[in-house]
């Protein structure tokens, strides 16, 4: 067993970082910790890349403390690609009053990380938890990229550049997928239909149409991926309580136009904390009453660097409902909405940094109903 850690800046934080720790394909890792201090996070490092199966640990209340109501547990995991910490539960997890509490939380298998960070949200100044026996279950990844281009003259069997796809949604299901990489060029559903995004992929677009393109080259300003909509929501992603599309799936690099649908035109988001960045959205009809040209329900998703311009809808540009979304570095301009043109929220969390809300019909950002709305350094 190792030695303890106590630490002890009651009311502060603190990050102790202990690796790299041995932790090997269907083996474990042990450490004890005491905890104190609202906002109380312990760091640790894997020795190499990692898909986290399923987490173990149990707690423990002081004698003093074990009746309090003591807060909430977040679990993290550091995304390298994105350069932060992204939450592997789809809420925060309330700590037990009980005096003694074990858990063990089952992860889809398919997101890579290597470092992890449990962070405790006290109720009181000093939550006076002991956590034990917290014992990580992961593998090794497998990863599998697939190549598509618009025109492809190879096999089209997605192996390579030279042997790229051309039809996206099939790259996209391709087993044992982790990664998608899409050459400049525009792709279309088929009629009436949609693109899904699936778990665990990753759909990267903004690589030039070359030979053969590297991470390194892509730009999806230059070189324009385009998804036009087909009489339908160009994305949707309709997955159920059940079975949720995760954070370990991305959407990255694409212009999104010419959507036409009752219900989010551009992107249609059930049970989806999916991750999209690099996005142009634009030229896009809702015409449902209770919709937007982007709609998240029941969501947790991400928006980062995303312009969203031109569009036109009913009820809100972005609708969100029974959600928490992160919107960073947004542009929501020059839309148009019988009520309300910019951002929509029922019953839901929004975390709006550094964008800008401005020059849409009627209102910016709208809490039609009991929302908590969290907006910094943003117009």
């Amino acid at each position: 067993m190792d030695a303890d850690i106590v630490v002890t800046s009651i009311g502060g934080s603190f990050d102790v970082t202990e690796g790299p720790q041995n932790i090997l394909d269907g083996q474990q890792d042990t450490k004890y910790y005491n905890v104190a201090g609202v906002g109380s996070s312990l760091h640790f490092t894997a020795g190499l890349n990692l898909i986290p199966q399923r987490i173990a640990f149990s707690y423990a209340h002081e004698e003093a403390h074990a009746t309090r109501n003591p807060g909430k547990i977040h679990l993290e995991a550091f995304d390298t690609a994105n350069a932060e910490f992204t939450t592997l539960l789809r809420a925060p997890l309330p700590l037990n009053s009980e005096e003694n509490v074990s858990h063990i939380l089952e992860f889809p298998n398919t997101k890579v990380f290597k470092e992890f960070r449990v962070t405790f949200e006290a109720s009181h100044g000093d939550p006076g938890i002991q956590l034990a026996e917290l014992q990580l279950y992961a593998s090794t990844p497998e990863s599998k990229i697939v190549y598509v281009k618009q025109n492809s003259a190879g096999s089209g069997d997605g192996s390579s550049w030279n042997d790229a796809m051309s039809n996206l949604q099939e790259a996209i299901q391709v087993e044992k997928a982790t990664e998608v990489w899409v050459a400049a060029g525009t792709y279309q559903p088929d009629f009436e239909g949609s693109f899904h995004m699936k778990e665990g992929v990753k759909i990267y677009g903004g690589f030039p149409d070359a030979p053969n393109p590297t991470m390194a080259e892509r730009d999806w300003k230059i070189n324009k991926t385009i998804l036009k909509g087909n009489e339908n929501s160009v994305i949707a992603n309709n997955f159920t309580e059940e079975n949720p599309l995760s954070a370990a799936s991305r959407l990255d690099g694409f212009s999104i136009v010419e959507g036409y649908s009752e219900n989010g035109a551009a992107i249609v988001n059930y049970y989806s904390d999916a991750q999209f960045a690099n996005l142009s959205i634009q030229n896009n009809i809702t015409y449902g009453f209770i919709s937007g040209v982007i709609h998240n329900s029941a969501s947790y998703a991400r928006f980062t660097n995303i312009l969203v311009a031109g569009n036109v809808s009913v009820l809100g540009t972005i609708y969100n409902e029974a959600s928490s979304i992160e919107f960073t570095n947004m542009t929501v301009s020059s839309n148009k909405a019988a009520f309300f043109g910019g951002i929509v929220s029922i019953y839901s969390r929004l975390d709006i940094r550094n964008s800008i809300v401005y020059g849409n019909t009627l209102e910016g950002v709208v809490d039609m109903s009991e929302s908590e709305i969290l907006i910094q350094n943003s117009l």
